[in-house]
């Protein structure tokens, strides 16, 4: 069984999933594993079941899979402030 057949199967029963990928994993969308993208990019795409396949770049590109997420970045200032 895929990965995008478990995930289906999850969220049938209204279990969510998220985790991260291998580039090389099979049935991933070429267009955005193979993506160049600059820090604070993001780009992916999302089936029509609502499986979502993004990458995004901070020190090193970050694949991930997810059933509860969106493809919306939100600015929520910076990690390091000085207090």
């Amino acid at each position: 069984m895929g990965l995008f057949a478990v995930s289906k199967k999850l969220l049938q029963r209204n279990i969510h999933t998220v985790g991260t990928l291998r580039k090389d994993r099979k049935g991933l969308p070429k267009d955005v594993i193979n993506a160049n993208l600059n820090k604070g990019q993001i780009c992916g795409k999302e089936n029509e079941d609502g499986i979502i396949v993004a990458k995004w770049k901070d020190k090193r590109d970050v694949r991930i899979l997810s059933t509860y997420h969106n493809l919306d970045i939100v600015n929520i200032g910076k990690k390091n402030r000085k207090k």
